[in-house]
């Protein structure tokens, strides 16, 4: 008897380059590949993920991963979890940190999915991990940057601007928008601001923006009274640089904006102080003179 096993031996190759090809993405991947089966308790993992976390052939088990994670984010990791089986979404997604082989906590991506029988019940889930450590830190050093800058402006009590010439919009700091009166989020338009600006002093804002971006000064800086949020007019320094294009066209200016009143009061009344002294002096009859330490 003859049997035509080409269908079948070429289904087994299919199947074994299948299998090839899938076994070589697991080995490529960067991260670490898991399968648990439900039922039975069982747990899979890559050569990748127990490499990622330091853990030995076979020692994983659902059991250890739970118990490593950070007592602070159990709940990050289980409560998903939790209303996944209970007919939640399949895919899943959370962050969370697992202690390693060496006793440091470390963040991870856990993406994963559920695998549902004819009932509807999940009895698998597949996942991959993601060492998340080395991103985390770096959030946490752009925050405490950023947290940085801001108290450092806000001791000078000035507020950044970021103003997108081409386009006419741009960002602000809330404390721009305390001082022209508008909510804080909202963005101050730099056409905004400007209507804030007294007419007087409107000419010395336009040159000196003129000769800014016309590029004979290496900085924009002006000091101009602004009608504040409560009608109150008050002093402002501003300050920037523009950026430009191959073309010398600025497309961009960033800088600060900060409240001069107090500075220009106290100089005004330092003003009056000397012509009041030098008035007194020169309206007496008497002469004066002054000696050093040296009887000079």
């Amino acid at each position: 008897i003859y049997v035509d096993v080409t269908e079948s031996r070429k289904a087994e190759r299919d199947l074994g380059e299948s299998e090839e090809r899938y076994a070589l993405i697991v080995k490529a991947a960067s991260e670490g590949i898991w399968d648990w089966n439900l039922d039975t308790n069982e747990l899979w993992v890559s050569d990748r993920l127990n490499e990622l976390f330091g853990f030995g052939p076979g020692e994983l088990t659902p059991d250890l991963w739970r118990d490593s994670i950070h007592p602070d984010d159990v709940a990050s990791y289980l409560d998903p979890l939790v209303d996944c089986l209970r007919g939640g979404a399949d895919k899943l997604e959370r962050e969370y940190r697992i202690r390693d082989s060496s006793g440091s906590h470390r963040w991870i991506l856990d993406s994963s999915i559920g695998v549902r029988n004819e009932d509807g019940r999940i009895v698998r889930m597949v996942g991959a991990v993601s060492d998340m450590s080395g991103r985390k830190a770096a959030e946490a050093n752009l925050r405490e940057s950023e947290e940085r800058y801001a108290m450092a402006m806000k001791s000078i009590n000035e507020g950044v601007y970021d103003w997108n010439i081409i386009e006419n919009r741009g960002y602000a700091s809330p404390i721009l928008n305390d001082m022209v009166g508008l909510p804080r989020g909202q963005v101050v338009p730099r056409d905004e601001w400007y209507e804030h600006i007294l007419d007087e002093d409107k000419p010395i804002f336009d040159e000196a923006m003129r000769r800014h971006l016309k590029r004979e000064t290496d900085a924009f800086d002006c000091e101009v009274r602004y009608r504040a949020g409560d009608g109150e007019i008050r002093w402002a320094r501003q300050h920037g640089m523009a950026q430009f294009d191959e073309d010398g066209r600025a497309t961009r200016m960033v800088g600060a904006i900060g409240d001069i009143t107090d500075r220009k009061k106290m100089s005004e009344e330092l003003g009056r102080a000397q012509h009041r002294v030098r008035d007194s002096i020169e309206s007496i009859s008497e002469g004066f003179v002054l000696w050093d330490t040296d009887d000079r």
